[in-house]
C-alpha cells in the first residue's frame, strides 16, 4: 500500500508449477507477448486486490474467498487482468498484513481453481499454510524499504568521506607534496588556488592552515551536534515498582531521622559549636536506596572517596590566599579530588560536592570533617542492616578486599608446606635465564 494505492512489488507474482501454462496466463507472465497486460496500481475497491483489500483490511486472521467470474461481471471492478484471472482460475482470497516497525501494509492474494474442494481449501492446515506464507512474504516486502534506506545512508556517508579525502588531497597538493599526482588542466579548483597563491608561499601556507582548521572545526562541530541530537540510543530506566518505592521511602526516612537526631544532640551538647553538614546525606541515602547496586553507592567508594576529597580540601586551606585565592582553590582542589577518586576507582559524586564546600572555608575544619565521616559511617551501617532485611536485596555488593575469613584462618601443616614449595618454585623460575 503506497500513497493510498495498491502497488504490486517487484517479483510479487508467482504461479505454482502445478498450474500448467495457458494462453490466458501468458498475457500476464510473458512480457514479450503481443497482448501483454501490464500491472498497474489499483485503488482500494478496484480489481481483485482492491476488492480483497476492502474486505480483509485490518483483520489479518480473516481469509475470504471470492468468485472472480462474478466479480468480473461487475462494472465497477471490470478490467483486463481480472477477466484473465477469472478465466484462468476462478477463485481468489486475500490475507491482510501490517508490519508495524516499517508501517508496511498490504494484502497477499491467493488464486485457486473453481473446481477445488472448498472443504480442503478452508481446512485448518491449508489456512495455517496460507498465513505462514503471508508472514514470509510480508517480511520480505517490509525488508525492502529499510534496505534501500540503509544503502542510501551508506552512499551518503561514502560521499562525505570522499569529500574529506578530496579536501585533504587539495591541501597536500598546495603544500607541494602531490604535484606529480594532479594535472592542473583537470582540476579547476586546483588551478584557482595555484593562480592565486603561486607567487607567495607564505600566503599559500596561511590559506592551507586556515582550510585545515576550518575542516577540522567543521568535522568536530558536526560530530558533536550529531551525538547530542541522536544521543546514545538507549532507553531511559523504568520506574520502580510501588513496593520498591515504599521501601526506599522508609529507608531514607529512618536513616535521615536518625542522623538528624544525632546532629541535634551534638549541637545541644556543644552549644551549637559542632554540627553535621547535612546536605551530603540526602545524596548518600539516594545512592543507597535508589542505586543500591551502583559502584558509587558501595561503602568502599562512599567512605574512602569522601575521606580523600575531604583531606585534600581541608589541607588546601593552609595555602595562603595570596598564593592561591579561594575562587581558584575551589575548582583546582575539587578537580584534583575528582581525578584522584576516578584514578583509584573510588568515584562517589557527593564527595565532589563536599570538596567544594570544605575547600572554600577560611580555616581548616578538621572537626567538621570528622563529624561528617562519623555520619557517613552511621548511614552506611544503617543501610546495610535495613536493605538486607529485604528478601531480594543485598548491600553492599562488594567490599573491594579479599575474603575476611582468610585473615584469621590458621593454615594447616600441609598448607604451609605447599606455600613453601610454591615460593621455592617461583624463586627458581625467576633465577632461570
Amino acid at each position: 500500500m503506497q500513497q493510498k494505492e495498491l502497488v504490486r512489488c517487484e517479483g510479487g507474482y508467482w504461479r505454482d508449477p502445478v498450474y500448467p501454462q495457458n494462453p490466458f496466463l501468458e498475457r500476464l507472465e510473458n512480457s514479450h507477448h503481443p497482448q501483454y497486460v501490464h500491472c498497474t496500481p489499483l485503488s482500494p475497491g478496484s480489481g481483485t486486490a482492491g476488492k480483497l483489500w476492502v474486505d480483509v483490511c485490518g483483520n489479518p486472521k480473516l481469509v475470504k474467498w471470492i468468485d472472480l467470474y462474478g466479480l468480473s461481471k461487475d462494472a465497477s471492478h471490470k478490467n483486463i487482468s481480472l477477466n484473465i484471472l477469472a478465466q484462468a482460475f476462478g477463485l481468489a482470497s486475500g490475507v491482510y498484513f501490517h508490519n508495524i516497525s516499517t508501517d508496511t501494509k498490504g494484502v497477499v492474494v491467493f488464486y485457486a481453481r473453481d473446481t477445488v474442494d472448498f472443504k480442503i481449501l478452508s481446512s485448518n492446515s491449508n489456512l495455517a499454510y496460507l498465513r505462514s506464507s503471508v508472514d514470509l512474504l510480508a517480511s520480505v516486502v517490509s525488508w525492502k524499504k529499510p534496505r534501500e534506506n540503509a544503502i542510501k545512508k551508506k552512499r551518503e556517508e561514502l560521499g562525505i568521506i570522499l569529500q574529506r579525502v578530496q579536501t585533504k588531497l587539495l591541501i597536500l597538493y598546495n603544500l607541494g607534496m602531490l604535484n606529480t599526482l594532479f594535472d592542473d588542466s583537470e582540476n579547476e579548483s586546483t588551478q584557482l588556488w595555484s593562480s592565486q597563491y603561486n607567487g607567495s608561499s607564505a600566503v599559500r601556507k596561511i590559506v592551507v592552515i586556515g582550510v585545515r582548521v576550518a575542516f577540522y572545526l567543521n568535522e568536530k562541530i558536526s560530530t558533536t551536534a550529531s551525538k547530542i541530537v541522536k544521543s546514545g540510543g538507549q532507553n531511559p530506566p523504568r520506574p520502580l515498582a510501588k513496593a520498591q518505592v515504599l521501601f526506599a521511602f522508609f529507608g531514607s526516612f529512618f536513616s535521615l531521622i536518625t542522623l538528624s537526631a544525632i546532629n541535634e544532640g551534638m549541637k545541644h551538647k556543644s552549644g551549637g559549636d559542632i554540627s553535621m553538614l547535612f546536605p551530603p546525606f540526602g545524596a548518600l541515602v539516594t545512592c543507597h536506596y535508589g542505586l543500591t547496586g551502583a559502584p558509587a553507592s558501595q561503602p568502599r567508594n562512599s567512605f574512602l572517596g569522601l575521606l580523600i576529597t575531604l583531606t585534600m580540601a581541608t589541607s588546601s586551606t593552609y595555602i595562603p590566599v595570596s598564593i592561591l585565592p579561594v575562587w581558584v582553590r575551589i575548582p583546582v582542589i575539587t578537580s584534583i579530588g575528582i581525578a584522584t577518586t576516578l584514578a583509584l576507582g573510588l568515584v562517589h559524586p557527593p564527595a565532589g560536592g563536599v570538596c567544594v564546600v570544605f575547600s572554600q572555608t577560611v580555616v581548616p575544619a578538621w572537626v567538621s570533617m570528622g563529624v561528617l565521616l562519623f555520619g557517613y559511617a552511621e548511614a552506611i551501617f544503617f543501610a546495610m542492616v535495613f536493605i538486607n532485611l529485604h528478601g531480594s536485596a543485598t548491600f553492599p555488593m562488594y567490599w573491594g578486599v579479599s575474603n575476611p575469613k582468610k585473615w584469621f584462618r590458621r593454615k594447616s601443616k600441609e598448607r604451609i608446606l605447599e606455600c613453601i614449595a610454591e615460593k621455592r618454585n617461583e624463586k627458581k623460575y625467576a633465577e632461570t635465564p
